[in-house]
């Protein structure tokens, strides 16, 4: 995913809120998925008392959230980027 971001984040959002949008989105996701992840890895290992699978489940939801949203995004082909 990293690999097109720097060419599909500028084609979501106009000129004019072009950073705005691109660095909100990019730090809320950060801290969804980054940020707080170790807080939550550690709760939920201490809930399951040492086993690594509600760990997993973790990470498996937040690359389904991930997955998902590929299917939200807008088709950005043929759109002029001069707005």
């Amino acid at each position: 995913m990293y690999g097109i971001q720097g060419a599909y984040f500028p084609e979501l959002f106009s000129a004019r809120y072009r950073y705005t949008g691109i660095a909100v989105s990019k730090e809320f996701a950060a801290v969804a998925s980054g940020g707080i992840a170790p807080f939550i890895a550690a709760a939920l290992l201490a809930w399951a008392q040492g086993a690594y699978w509600p760990i997993a489940t973790y990470i498996a939801v937040l690359a389904g959230i991930s997955f998902v949203a590929t299917f939200f995004s807008p088709e950005t082909r043929g759109i002029s980027l001069r707005q």
